[in-house]
């Protein structure tokens, strides 16, 4: 994956958002609801991933999710299971680099998380900004 650079002001750093095809689409599609599995969640996520596909901001959308370690939707073409190999292939590098192996946990964030478009997803629900 290329490393996307990230613009100078935080108006800047946002402003990718406003051009991302799913800014006003249902977040169902990228966020899997409790308890969906095996061929239902493949099917979502391959919907999800070829929405990305063609969007102008696929790559800051990716980097966004894999450097804040957003644990949970699609972002940028990338699933959960997709950026969970990416954090595991990153904290192995850098554990290696200090000479040390990293954690088996990973690193997340607990509590609130947003997916840019004014959805927030917290404790596994996801619902509009209020």
């Amino acid at each position: 994956m290329k490393t996307h650079r990230w613009p100078g002001t935080l108006a800047q750093f946002w402003s990718w958002r406003e051009l991302a095809r799913c800014r006003d689409l249902d977040g169902s599609l990228f966020f899997s609801p409790e308890g969906e599995r095996g061929r239902a969640r493949r099917a979502r996520e391959r919907a999800a991933k070829a929405l990305c596909a063609a969007c102008a901001v696929q790559q800051a959308c990716a980097a966004y999710a894999i450097a804040s370690r957003e644990p949970f939707g699609v972002w940028g073409g990338l699933s959960e299971s997709d950026r969970e190999a990416i954090w595991h292939s990153l904290d192995t590098r850098e554990g290696e680099r200090r000479g040390r192996r990293p954690s088996a946990g990973g690193d997340h964030r607990d509590g609130e998380q947003c997916r840019g478009d004014g959805e927030q997803r917290q404790g596994g629900q996801v619902g509009r900004d209020r």
